[in-house]
């Protein structure tokens, strides 16, 4: 079966096999030790055409989130362009019920700006399992904190470094503009600007999704040179444009949902991805 075939040379084995190269300018697979590679084959047709089945309806679903997954980074790609003010202070696209021009602010204006600060000591007792987040700029990715941040004991923190959750953080030198918003109390080192907005007047989730437009302003900051940096007096003097509290709520729960949504494919694309690598492993000899 031509199915089985396919898959046949993606299980490890032979993926072992096409691995071992020859040549030292332009190495390739030796097609000495690959040609003469023995396997085991079931007898039956209707075996080899089971395991290509489920094989084959694996990739399908595969290509078929990650098109999904591709469609919905598409659409906030292109709302991020269109929902949020320009130099004119009007969106582009925006909902019916909201006709006011947004307003300009600073950073600062938003909420209060902290720069986080390293533990005075980094020994492991210093860190608990029910201690507070500790995050660096390596544990954001995708607007997410991953499960790498650790957690560190209240006691090896500094004074002013915990901030609530709601809080936004802003990576600041080296990997500038990665952003993440805390969901709980959390604390952070000093490559990380963050923004505690204002209770009551804005909305998290807005101005993370707003923070997009930070960037080039950032990077600007920054410079080109080998150490680039924003520091917090720069980073607090960054205008952007804001709606109404209510306008800000709509818009943050669009990009909240596609955010959730967008996350659940790529989870879901890991699961299958994983499955398929031990069915690959584990339905062949």
């Amino acid at each position: 079966d031509h199915g089985f075939t396919y898959s046949l040379i993606q299980a490890p084995g032979f993926q072992y096999i096409a691995n071992l190269s020859s040549g030292s300018k332009m190495p390739r697979s030796d097609w000495g030790l690959v040609s003469n590679a023995r396997t085991f084959i079931p007898t039956t047709l209707s075996e080899q055409e089971s395991i290509s089945s489920v094989l084959f309806g694996l990739d399908t679903t595969i290509t078929l989130h990650e098109e999904k997954k591709r469609q919905l980074e598409r659409l906030k790609s292109a709302l991020l362009k269109k929902m949020f003010a320009d130099k004119d202070s009007y969106p582009s696209v925006r909902f019916s019920n909201f006709g006011d021009n947004w307003k300009q602010y600073k950073l600062s204006d938003i909420g209060e700006i902290i720069t986080g600060s390293t533990p005075p000591r980094q020994h492991p007792e210093y860190y608990s399992n029910n201690g507070v987040l500790w995050v660096t700029p390596t544990d954001i990715t995708e607007n997410l904190i991953s499960d790498t941040a650790k957690k560190l004991s209240v006691s090896g923190t500094r004074a002013g470094q915990v901030v609530p959750a709601g809080s936004i953080l802003v990576t600041c030198i080296a990997s500038i503009g990665k952003n993440a918003l805390l969901l709980t109390e959390g604390s952070f080192n000093q490559q990380i600007n963050c923004i505690v907005p204002n209770s009551n007047k804005f909305d998290s989730y807005f101005l993370l999704t707003e923070s997009f437009h930070w960037l080039d302003p950032m990077r600007r900051i920054a410079g080109a040179g080998t150490m680039q940096i924003v520091n917090k007096h720069s980073f607090s003097e960054i205008h952007t444009f804001i709606p109404k509290l209510e306008e800000q709520i709509v818009i943050g729960n669009i990009f909240s949902k596609l955010d959730s949504l967008i996350a659940l494919y790529k989870q879901k694309l890991e699961k299958i991805n994983i499955l398929k690598q031990w069915l690959l492993q584990n339905m062949f000899i």
